[in-house]
Formats: C-alpha cells, sequence, structure tokens
C-alpha cells in the first residue's frame, strides 16, 4: 500500500450531502509529500459492500471511511492520523466514538461511552474521554468516521444493510490481530460533526442477531430479546404513520397551517424521526416569522412547498450556519440573506435550532456585520424557548 496516500471513501445515495461532505474534506490540510483520493460509491447494496468496492479501488495506505452527513473539523486530521498509526503499529483501525466494554446485549447503539463528537443533539450523553491518552483501546467503534492503515475485507456476506457494518468491522480488526481505537480529541471541537437528525433502526434489531451469533467466540453476548426493543418499533411505526400524515397536508396554504399546528402540538413527543425532526424546525421558522409579520412572498414556508422542498431548504440554512460556526465560510448566512432566499427572523430561528457552538457563530456574525441584528431576535426566541410558562414552542 502506498504509505503517502490518503482515501477518502464514502457510500452516497444524495448528492447535496455529498457535496457538503465533499466541501468539509477539501478544507483540510494535506501534509507535504501526501496525495489525497477519493472514493465516492454511488447506489451501493449496502455499507460493507460499497465499503469494500472503495478499499479494493485504492492503494492508499490511509482509508477514511465516513457516512455522507459527516463534517470533518480537525483540519490536520491526515497529519494527526498518519502520526497516531506510526506510533502505534498494533492499532489497525480508529473512530472518534467508541465503546470501552461491550454490552452484554449487543445494544451498540446505546452503548457508545468514549470519545467525542458534535450532533444537532445530544445522542451520544455517556461520552468522556482521556485527553492526555493520544489513542485509546475500545472494542468497537462508530461507524460515523472509520479510519484504517490496513485493509481487512468488510463483512458484506452477512451486513447486507446498513447496521453493525462497523461493529462487525471492529471485531474483524481484532480478529486479525490488531487493535481498535479512539483518538483523544479536543472535547469541545472533536475531529466530526455528525449531521444526523435520527437513525433509521427498522432493520437494527434482527440484523443484532447475526452479529451475536457470529462473534460469540469474542464475546458471550446475551440473546434474549429486549423488551424496549418492540417498543421501539411500535413507537417508530407511529412516527412514520405521523410523518405521512404531514406530508400530505403540505402543498397549499390551508394544509401548511394545520401541519404547522400538529407539529407544534405533538412537538415535544416527536423524537427519532429524521423527517419529522426537519419538518418541526420548518414549522417553528414559520410560527416565528408570522409573529414578525414577515410577507407571505417573503416566507420560508411558502404555501406550494412540499415535505421534500421544506427539508431542502432546511439543509441549505443548516448548511449555512454550520459553515459560519466551524469557520470554514462566515459569509453564509450573509449570502442566504443577500440574495433574498431567507428573511432575518428565519435565519435568527435557524440559528437557535441549528447552532451547537454559539461562541465562534457569534464571531463570524460579528465580522460579517450580522450580530447587531441577528443577536437579538436570537436571544428573544431563547428566552420565549426556555421559560416556564411558554407551552413548548419547540
Amino acid at each position: 500500500m502506498d504509505g503517502k496516500k490518503a482515501a477518502f471513501i464514502v457510500c452516497t445515495n444524495d448528492a447535496v450531502k455529498m457535496k457538503e461532505c465533499d466541501f468539509y474534506i477539501d478544507s483540510l490540510r494535506v501534509p507535504d509529500g501526501v496525495t489525497i483520493e477519493k472514493c465516492y460509491v454511488e447506489g451501493a447494496p449496502s455499507m460493507a459492500a460499497g465499503y469494500n468496492a472503495g478499499m479494493r479501488s485504492s492503494d492508499a495506505k490511509y482509508k477514511f471511511y465516513l457516512h455522507h452527513d459527516v463534517l470533518l473539523l480537525e483540519r490536520d486530521m491526515i497529519e494527526k492520523t498518519i502520526r497516531l498509526f506510526s506510533d502505534h503499529p498494533e492499532t489497525g483501525l480508529l473512530g472518534t466514538v467508541g465503546c470501552i466494554t461491550p454490552p452484554k446485549d449487543a445494544h451498540f447503539v446505546t452503548s457508545w461511552d468514549y470519545g467525542a463528537v458534535l450532533t444537532p443533539r445530544n445522542w451520544y450523553e455517556k461520552l468522556h474521554m482521556n485527553t492526555e491518552q493520544d489513542v485509546t483501546e475500545v472494542s468497537a467503534v462508530d461507524g460515523l468516521l472509520m479510519i484504517t492503515q490496513y485493509d481487512v475485507p468488510w463483512r458484506e456476506d452477512l451486513f447486507q444493510g446498513w447496521d453493525f457494518y462497523d461493529i462487525s468491522q471492529s471485531y474483524e480488526f481484532q480478529r486479525a490481530g490488531y487493535k481498535v481505537g479512539v483518538p483523544a480529541q479536543d472535547p469541545v471541537r472533536p475531529w466530526a460533526f455528525h449531521d444526523t437528525e435520527a437513525s433509521n433502526m427498522g432493520n437494527y434489531y434482527d440484523v443484532r442477531q447475526t452479529f451475536r451469533t457470529e462473534y460469540a467466540d469474542q464475546f458471550e453476548f446475551s440473546l434474549e430479546p429486549r423488551p424496549e426493543d418492540g417498543e421501539r418499533q411500535k413507537r417508530d411505526a407511529v412516527m412514520t404513520d405521523f410523518y405521512g400524515m404531514i406530508c400530505e397536508k403540505t402543498g397549499t396554504a390551508d394544509g401548511r397551517e394545520e401541519a404547522v399546528a400538529l407539529l407544534k402540538e405533538y412537538g415535544k413527543t416527536i423524537y427519532g424521526h429524521a423527517g419529522l425532526n426537519v419538518l418541526k424546525k420548518a414549522g417553528m421558522i414559520h410560527r416565528e416569522e408570522i409573529s414578525h409579520h414577515v410577507p407571505e412572498e417573503e416566507l420560508f414556508w411558502k404555501a406550494k412547498d412540499t415535505a421534500d422542498a421544506l427539508i431542502a431548504k432546511i439543509r441549505e440554512v443548516n448548511f449555512a450556519v454550520k459553515r459560519a460556526e466551524f469557520g470554514v465560510d462566515k459569509e453564509a448566512p450573509a449570502r442566504l440573506l443577500s440574495e433574498h432566499r431567507i428573511s432575518e427572523t428565519a435565519l435568527a430561528t435557524g440559528a437557535v435550532l441549528m447552532v451547537t457552538l454559539w461562541e465562534p457563530y457569534l464571531q463570524a456574525l460579528g465580522e460579517t456585520g450580522l450580530l447587531d441584528r441577528q443577536k437579538p431576535m436570537m436571544k428573544d426566541l431563547m428566552d420565549r424557548i426556555f421559560s416556564e410558562d411558554s407551552g413548548g414552542l419547540y
């Protein structure tokens, strides 16, 4: 393998997300003498199959496997990775989030307890990290970002969807005699932002049985079903039905108002469904614009907008806010306003719902002349959100 080459391998079915992911890959600093290769796999039948295709197409020693909704924040990631792997030849796989001790029930998605990552919501509430230790050994790493210095085939024969490919690969590396680890990161600004609103758990429970059976020789996983799994599946079905009802109401003025009212009424009970979480943001922006008397023709949620159109709009605002927040394109929010793509109220509301790191975002607004206009609106909204008698704006 070429020790002076780093490959970025991504499975994608979304050109817009992939373009934004690629923007952050391009923002990374490339060490002298290192070449970069991109392997973006479209239409893969499974994550493992797509990653195998990418792995076999590249002779790079260092391979970065990431989701298309991951934004890479550590600009010196390539140099740090090469140094860590050089110092730890026994470590074959690195990830930003891991699990020290395997959960007995193999429910890794709720057991990640080590590392750091930024997310729109606090998905990884159990995380801790020893910043004085450059690499900490773990039992498995989350698939949001996986970095290797050796090639080990992904088990596409067993994992033919989008679940457990990452846990399986962690165990395959250990079977091959290598360690799996998580590098020390800045806990405030770690290596990556995972821009996900929810995980589709539809096949997770069935695939978990395959995993537990295959790797029983490495850890004694329980094969007993979890009672809460059935409840989660029922709730997911209810959320899917509710999302379908909201989608049917979009596209007309009357339907818009009905959808916004429903999203507000049931807002606090909606979680775990990516589409609904995004439409909740659109509903809140609409309510704020109406309360600020934004003219109909300037509203974020146009009467004709479908659910897909709204999701695309929210994504555009989120990308702009994140670029400013992470310092890779501080002018992005100002461009949305100057091009009349969004109202001041919509931008302020979107920021309240989307910003993770407030200090750099406010700094970016100050440098681009927006702070004096945006800050009062954002403060007013946050005061109302967190007031005891708000009734639940979100």
